[in-house]
């Protein structure tokens, strides 16, 4: 664990380089931003953002934020991507809801982690993914060619796939 202007960083999730809080998978910051509450906090801009005066991910959409926590610095962050337990702040894993708009409608739709175990459906029919990392997924049916691809996504996605007649 680190210390950055007061904030106990988990070290897992969220690492400094150079005194500047970034995700832990990166390893450079070339852009430096200064937080405008806890000004002593310097944040990498690649990777975060603050919206208002929440800090938050740099690829979340929204234009402004109401649940929020605030840590020993007084500096406020997204309750959506970050968690202060004991005092110390982490950023959670981020999951996305992958929607299949398939015709025929009812296809069968596969789709596999980086592990091939097959994740399974919501109640809904959506599925619900790790951000960031890669999946696979087919769509199928009897007497219809079988349709494949591949997710990567850091935000709620709609994939369409309408597949064609098998002429064989």
């Amino acid at each position: 664990m680190t210390t950055n202007c007061g904030i106990v960083i988990d070290g897992t999730t969220l690492k400094t380089i150079g005194g500047v809080l970034t995700l832990d998978t990166n390893d450079t910051v070339t852009n430096i931003k200064n937080h405008p509450i806890c000004g002593g906090l310097q944040y990498d801009g690649d990777a975060f953002k603050v919206v208002g005066k929440v800090l938050t991910l740099k690829s979340d959409i929204k234009t402004s934020i109401t649940d929020y926590k605030t840590c020993s610095c007084s500096m406020l962050v997204d309750d959506d991507y970050f968690s202060i337990t004991n005092g110390v702040l982490s950023c959670g894993t981020f999951d996305a809801i992958i929607t299949f708009d398939v015709t025929p409608s009812d296809a069968t739709i596969t789709v596999t982690n980086g592990d091939l175990e097959e994740v399974v459906a919501n109640d809904d029919g959506t599925y619900t993914v790790s951000c960031n990392e890669e999946y696979s997924y087919s769509v199928s049916k009897t007497g219809y060619v079988t349709q494949s691809g591949t997710i990567n996504t850091d935000k709620n996605k709609t994939i369409t796939v309408t597949l064609v007649a098998d002429e064989g």
